[in-house]
């Protein structure tokens, strides 16, 4: 019970710092969002909320780690998670203050790759259906690498409505807490939990219709968070399903990112430039809304959600199983995007 208080104290406190900071940057109107061909919104707003969920996460994680979770500050592996955190959101605020290219903001995302894996962050195994656990080897780097960058990649991408990113965050992130008390990895259930406080605490304000957006110094954050507390999970787990959790909890994402990049690069377009055809997106254009299309899909994160839950308390060799509802879902709901739209538009 003192434990349930403890916590839940603690992430009243985070949520409020990134409300607050969220609070003071559309307060303060620094750096605008001006509407353009391929904005979803109407008026200026403010932007770079997401300094709010920076700030709360790190000061809520050092002092933390000065009392009861000393693994936080001390071990090299989570200290270079932080620093690569930080890194991949320096490179958005940047991008924020000042447009900049897609190379740009990729340099980020390698240099925070980097620092966490020269830290220690490596994904040594993963389970293939047919062969069971594969040691990765020489692979590791590699594998690891892509995943950490794929992940801040589609979180960016998919920061485009109000509520959704963020809501998103909540969701994922509260299921991967409670997953990760389930499984007994404290520091990185820690880690979960301030994330979910600090999205909630950001996401008061970015409710449909949003007051501040989160930027990219938010969305990169949290997408980087999110891959590096994927790997800190499977570091120990012999089964190498463990670090599939992370990838169900966020399928959505990464599916509406690799769906839209497949076509528009078969369409002969750039797939680094910005845009507004991903599958939210065009749902939210064909009339759903924001507050609509946001709330549909985070009640296809908290499915989501229950299916990792299921995946961690099944045999190994079953857990993967739960991919194939998963898919089958995100292939009706592109194929219902497309009618709807279609329908709409006449």
């Amino acid at each position: 019970m003192i434990v349930a208080i403890v916590i839940a104290l603690y992430s009243l406190a985070v949520a409020g710092l990134a409300a607050a900071g969220a609070w003071l940057m559309a307060r303060s109107r620094l750096l605008m969002d001006k509407p353009n061909e391929r904005s979803t919104h109407a008026v200026p707003t403010a932007r770079g909320g997401g300094i709010g969920i920076v700030v709360a996460s790190l000061l809520g994680l050092v002092a933390i780690g000065f009392h009861g979770h000393p693994a936080l500050i001390q071990e090299p592996v989570f200290v270079g998670v932080l620093l690569g955190a930080v890194i991949a959101a320096a490179g958005g605020l940047a991008d924020d203050i000042r447009a900049r290219s897609y190379s740009f903001k990729l340099g980020f995302q390698v240099a925070a790759a980097a620092i966490a894996m020269a830290f220690g962050l490596m994904i040594e195994r993963i389970y293939i259906p047919g062969f069971g656990p594969v040691a990765l080897g020489w692979l590791a780097p590699a594998v690891t690498f892509l995943w950490l960058v794929g992940l801040t990649n589609a979180y960016n991408f998919m920061d485009g409505i109000d509520g959704l990113a963020a809501g998103t965050a909540v969701v994922a992130a509260g299921f991967l807490a409670a997953i990760l008390m389930l499984l007994r990895q404290i520091d990185p259930s820690t880690l979960a939990t301030t994330l979910a406080a600090a999205s909630f605490g950001f996401l008061l304000l970015n409710l449909p219709p949003a007051r501040v957006f989160m930027g990219d110094v938010g969305s990169q954050f949290v997408g980087f968070a999110f891959a590096a507390i994927a790997v800190l999970i499977a570091r120990e787990d012999p089964t190498g399903t463990l670090i599939y959790v992370v990838p169900l909890l966020l399928f959505h994402f990464i599916f509406d990112t690799v769906f839209t990049a497949i076509r528009r690069w078969r369409n002969g377009e750039n797939v680094t430039i910005a845009h507004r055809t991903h599958l939210y997106q065009r749902l939210t254009h064909a009339g759903l809304g924001h507050g609509r299309a946001s709330l549909a899909l985070c009640a296809v994160g908290v499915a989501q959600g229950l299916g990792a839950l299921w995946l961690v308390q099944s045999p190994p060799a079953l857990r993967l199983a739960i991919f194939v509802p998963a898919i089958a879902l995100q292939i009706v709901y592109a194929i219902a995007v497309t009618r709807y739209e279609t329908r709409v538009t006449g």
